[in-house]
């Protein structure tokens, strides 16, 4: 606006434009073109109130006002569109407020309506259809998504809080599964509570990865089936006297399982040869124990997370322990040599995308570790390096590991190799400059018997 005097200045004066006119002119434009805009998106947020919209126009609107505010240079213009922005912001808050309180309301019918606990009401499906409306929003409108998700948050956890709470939770979760729209799945995978039944879903869908399955597809050099089956038999048995001890003990003492599968991961290494393990004739039996105990912890460590129904079938709740299928669990055969004569030779295991390289590379450091090698992880990405690390850290942890587990880049990577023996730019200045050098230290490792690379994401070299 405060160009336009400028721009007159520059016209033919028989146009007879007069600038402050012109000014007045423009600014009246303005101000009815943003009250025009203000209008359609109050209109939108009404619209919203019961059923799922179309977010493209809302979003181009906000977006719009929001790039006024930051880029107009006439203060009494971003004045202007800073209170429409203000009043955008108070009515959709207004919104959320409403929401909420149609939820307690929801909830407070649905005690009302519903004879059985898992008997359907005309409340309940109304309140799941508002949490879906909420994700859904959440997932398209940028501008408000923390505050969508912590509302959904705030709502899940006032659920959490009424009477038998868990198998109003559950019942929820199953209609959120029977409910073909994306933003119903992502409404279950994403938030916390559901954990457990998102659980039930992802191992529905692993179903097929079998070892039959794994076995007839398996391609590579050296594969011998029968051996890779024995070995599979081999750890499901181990692996489910770990986490079926745990399911059937007494709340109480379900923590000495934990601390049992601890003490065995150490004691199977404590007479072991760490020089040289993988020469050890033991070495495939250890690592096999090992294998178990880590798969156990991790399974069982997930599912002490979660809240289960009380009086729950225990076959039913194995649907919602986070197990290994028979893809990872052979593929870590395979990086560990346990199928080959000659083990840690090198090995370069393929896997589809969603087939779990992370918890596949998790479990192989952890091994790896206990059995005395220091391990680096490394992969392209800084973001999913320290994704990963922090997702398995409590196992590193658990298992007193963390401190010879290193996860990070390819230049990581070669970051720390290069200065293993001290900061490389202070021994190049030593060396150049004839002074005595401080920056070097005679390498170590904090191995007892070498230092693995393990490489994530090994395609992009090729």
């Amino acid at each position: 606006m405060s160009k336009v005097p400028d721009v007159v200045n520059h016209l033919d004066a028989t146009m007879g434009l007069v600038a402050t006119t012109a000014e007045a002119t423009c600014r009246k434009h303005f101000s009815e073109q943003l009250s025009f805009m203000e209008s359609r998106l109050l209109n939108q947020l009404n619209n919203w109130c019961n059923v799922i919209g179309t977010y493209t126009e809302f979003n181009t609107w906000l977006s719009s006002l929001n790039s006024m505010m930051k880029n107009f240079e006439d203060f009494s213009v971003r004045d202007e569109v800073r209170l429409k922005i203000e009043n955008i912001e108070t009515c959709f808050f207004a919104f959320l407020n409403k929401i909420e309180m149609q939820t307690v309301e929801l909830l407070n019918r649905h005690a009302a309506e519903n004879k059985t606990i898992f008997s359907n009401s005309s409340a309940l499906e109304a309140l799941i259809e508002q949490f879906i409306i909420l994700k859904d929003m959440s997932i398209h409108i940028p501008f408000y998504k923390i505050a969508l998700n912590n509302l959904i948050i705030q709502l899940l956890s006032f659920v959490e809080k009424k009477p038998r709470s868990v198998y109003l939770i559950a019942s929820i979760s199953l209609r959120l599964q029977n409910d073909g729209r994306p933003t119903a799945k992502a409404l279950l995978s994403e938030t916390t509570v559901f954990a457990g039944y998102a659980l039930e879903f992802r191992n529905s869908k692993t179903q097929k990865c079998t070892i039959e399955y794994v076995l007839r597809e398996i391609q590579g050099t050296d594969v011998c089936e029968t051996k890779l089956r024995e070995l599979y038999d081999t750890f499901e048995s181990e692996y489910w006297n770990y986490v079926d001890a745990y399911m059937c003990a007494q709340t109480g003492k379900q923590i000495t399982i934990i601390a049992h599968i601890l003490t065995d991961a150490r004691g199977s290494t404590k007479k072991f040869n760490t020089k040289t393990p993988s020469k050890n004739p033991k070495y495939v039996e250890v690592c096999m124990k090992l294998m178990a105990c880590v798969f156990a912890y991790w399974t069982l460590s997930h599912f002490q997370k979660m809240s289960i129904l009380p009086d729950t079938d225990k076959n039913k709740l194995k649907n919602l322990l986070l197990k290994p299928h028979a893809t990872q669990v052979v593929a870590i055969f395979r990086m560990l040599g346990m199928d080959k004569p000659t083990h840690l030779s090198g090995h370069l295991v393929q896997m589809l995308t969603g087939e779990g390289k992370s918890v596949i590379l998790g479990v192989t450091s952890a091994v790896l570790a206990l059995l005395g090698y220091e391990v680096y992880c490394a992969c392209y990405s800084d973001y999913l390096s320290r994704r990963d690390f922090n997702a398995f850290l409590s196992i590193f942890e658990a298992f007193h590991v963390e401190e010879v587990v290193t996860y990070g880049t390819y230049i990581d990577l070669a970051f720390n190799y290069i200065n293993r023996g001290g900061v490389i730019t202070e021994i190049v200045k030593g060396a150049l400059t004839g002074s005595s050098c401080t920056g070097y230290t005679k390498g170590h490792s904090l191995s007892l018997c070498g230092r693995i690379l393990l490489l994530d994401e090994v395609d992009v070299f090729f």
